[in-house]
């Protein structure tokens, strides 16, 4: 209130009743409010300018301060304030005021489905941004939302046009992620010749740049697509390049990441040992801080090399607590892939039935969105369990294939079969002796707008409501 108003008499207002507080805001009486606004119209517009600006302002950076939080929800209180930030930039004709403000609503805005607001700021933006730069941060932005999101058909042109608007400026750093975000992109959609020449690109921007903790971050980028290629050796060296630079570094989150890829190679190289080390050094490094998504890779990860070293119990109690946290942080991108190697789980367990639907719910989705399934040991683990199903012959619940597969709508995790199905309730001892309940039995898997709560142990921690 203080840094809209200007104003040192806050106090006062409270002891007058003209100002309520409710917990952290402030609020003010209806009958308070109307005359408010009746004696704000008579003021000389300059200084309504300036009060609207100051209030836009605020809400911006508070907006921006919660951008990155997993479930920015909080924000949804103060909708009419930002909604108000908004207009005024636009109507201000404030370009870099409405950039700020559109980049630290998106994620909330396609978190909660409101696409067609999102979209229609967004282009508000654009038309107002004042620079490349501020274009490209906005495109770059957009495009990195909707491929979390599987919507390879928006995130691409975005990425396109920002990587457009990055080369004008000139910056090489920008550049170098824009082409880097459009090089997942390629991954996603299974074009791996293409995202390995755009990260060839951008780690030569990067260079340019001197921006070397991003030369090290894309390596490791350029190390899963060489061992997505075919040349495991080649991305061996870069994950370990990756591992060393995190631990001089101790950034935590990127040695989650180059463990779990280290991991992949070596349970591809069947080192069950090393591979089960590797986990486990990637689990205490992603739980030790507070990203969401980071510990749903992980898991994911686990489950896969637990399914290629022959344990499908670790794997699918791993892969069961990996979905929701996709979903709750927005990563929808994952759970295709994520759902058919459940399908994989379901099959070595002996659950033929669950088995053909996982595998073809996940195979429906990737084709509903334009995706390939990304990871060698992925790819390799899924086509062995295809010929596993084909070798035993056709089954009585075969017909739920491709036909049931399409009819389970994009990320819709409550209709992917019963609890028994996911193996909920079942303990799960990763790498200590204690017992994690993923999920409550009597609950049931996932269900699309309810709120999903994992336990506190091992840092899977995640409550959010989509």
């Amino acid at each position: 209130m203080q840094a809209v108003c200007a104003t040192g008499n806050v106090e006062g207002l409270i002891e007058s009743h003209l100002v309520l507080v409710e917990g952290d805001r402030f609020r003010l009486p209806g009958l308070v409010r109307e005359y408010a606004a009746a004696r704000l119209a008579e003021r000389p517009a300059e200084q309504r300018r300036v009060l609207l600006e100051r209030h836009a302002r605020y809400y911006a950076g508070l907006a921006r301060s919660r951008a990155d939080e997993p479930d920015p929800a909080g924000l949804e209180i103060e909708s009419a304030n930002l909604r108000a930030a908004l207009e005024h930039a636009a109507a201000a004709r404030d370009g870099s005021l409405l950039v700020n403000l559109v980049l630290s609503r998106l994620g909330q805005w396609l978190h909660t489905g409101r696409r067609r607001q999102a979209d229609r700021w967004v282009r508000a933006a654009k038309k107002l941004a004042t620079s490349d730069y501020e274009r490209a941060q906005l495109l770059l932005t957009v495009g990195n939302r909707a491929l979390a999101r599987a919507d390879l058909s928006r995130a691409e042109p975005a990425l396109a046009e920002a990587h457009q608007a990055a080369s004008r400026f000139g910056e090489g750093e920008l550049t170098a992620r824009t082409l880097a975000a459009r090089s997942v992109a390629a991954r996603a959609g299974g074009r791996h010749q293409q995202a390995l020449d755009l990260i060839e690109k951008a780690l030569q921007e990067a260079r340019d740049a001197g921006a070397w903790a991003m030369v090290v971050r894309l390596g490791n980028e350029r190390g899963e697509l060489l061992d997505e290629t075919g040349h495991p050796d080649a991305a061996h060296s870069l994950f370990e390049s990756f591992r060393a630079w995190s631990q001089v570094e101790q950034a935590t989150s990127n040695l989650a990441v180059a463990l779990v890829n280290l991991a992949v190679v070596a349970a591809g190289q069947n080192d069950p040992e090393r591979a089960s080390q590797l986990l486990a050094e990637a689990a205490a490094a992603a739980t030790s801080g507070p990203s969401v998504p980071l510990r749903a890779d992980v898991l994911a990860g686990t489950g896969l090399v637990q399914l290629r070293l022959g344990c499908p119990d670790a794997a699918g109690t791993a892969l069961r607590a990996a979905l929701p946290l996709m979903y709750a942080s927005g990563r929808l991108i994952s759970l295709p892939d994520a759902v058919s190697l459940l399908g994989a789980v379901a099959l070595a367990e002996g659950d033929r039935r669950s088995a053909v639907r996982l595998l073809a719910t996940g195979r429906a989705w990737r084709q509903q969105r334009g995706l390939a399934v990304v990871g060698r040991l992925t790819r390799e683990v899924l086509a062995a369990t295809l010929l596993e199903l084909e070798r035993a012959g056709p089954g009585e619940h075969d017909a739920l294939d491709d036909e049931q597969g399409a009819a389970v709508p994009f990320a819709a995790l409550d209709v992917l079969g019963s609890p028994a199905a996911w193996g909920a309730g079942r303990p799960f001892v990763p790498y200590s002796g204690q017992s994690v309940q993923i999920l409550d039995s009597r609950a049931g898997p996932p269900v699309l707008g309810n709120r999903i709560t994992l336990p506190e142990q091992h840092g899977l921690a995640a409550d959010s409501s989509p």
